[in-house]
């Protein structure tokens, strides 16, 4: 890896100190655009292109050390270089891999085949983040609220939820019945809004319930999500 110099990338001298795959420490916490998480302070993000030789463009290097998977446009004046002694430390000291020892019986292949894909399930698994608690609760109140204020306003709502593994998605239309009963005919900027969440995360209904309401409704949505869905209208 080749010697950086360190600095902020502040100014127009330093942007092409910037290129894809170097590793940048976020400064000042940044938000791109409504649909895009934000770029929080103390993060690392891995740089995967440089428009115009000045706007660096990233995707989250996550604490498990899998990348996120969107980019962000990242604000160069909020991004330091990281060194290559920074870049070779890990973040955090990782979890030894263990590796299952999985007995099969050869003369039953069908059992045989079934015990390793239970392994191989169970370590799919353990690689997946999960939702806690709390952030259950959180999106589930607030998506109950945002659901009520709309039903008081007469807006319509058809829900259509996918935990297939090939899916992984919550789908609101707004736009079935009469069409003063649509979302945009109350002022709202669409009548669809779908979720779709990132492949390494648990799907979880109310959190995407919770962040197409969000989208729908010109709400926030709260940064640990962002990061781990994609939102189409």
């Amino acid at each position: 890896m080749e010697n950086h110099d360190t600095s902020t990338i502040n100014s127009s001298a330093r942007y092409c100190l910037a290129k894809p795959g170097d590793k940048v420490r976020i400064t000042k916490t940044h938000r791109a655009g409504i649909h895009q998480y934000a770029a929080c302070e103390g993060d690392t993000f891995i740089i995967t292109k440089v428009v115009d030789g000045q706007i660096p463009y990233g995707r989250w290097l996550q604490p498990s050390g899998m990348l996120a998977v969107r980019e962000l446009k990242l604000d160069p004046n909020c991004c330091t270089l990281l060194t290559p002694e920074e870049c070779e430390a890990p973040a955090a000291t990782p979890e030894p891999t263990t590796l299952r020892s999985v007995t099969i019986d050869v003369s039953d292949p069908e059992a045989a085949h079934k015990a390793v894909d239970d392994a191989c399930a169970e370590y799919q698994a353990s690689q997946t983040s999960r939702w806690s608690t709390a952030e259950t609760c959180s999106a589930k109140l607030s998506a109950r609220k945002m659901m009520a204020t709309l039903c008081e306003q007469g807006v319509s709502m058809v829900w259509f939820i996918e935990s297939d593994p090939d899916l992984r998605h919550v789908c609101l239309e707004c736009y079935n019945g009469t069409p003063n009963t649509w979302a945009k005919s109350h002022g709202y900027s669409t009548n669809y809004v779908q979720i779709t969440f990132n492949d390494n995360v648990d799907f979880d209904e109310w959190i995407g319930r919770y962040a197409c309401l969000c989208a729908l409704t010109g709400e926030p949505v709260a940064d640990i999500v962002m990061r781990n869905i994609k939102i189409d209208t």
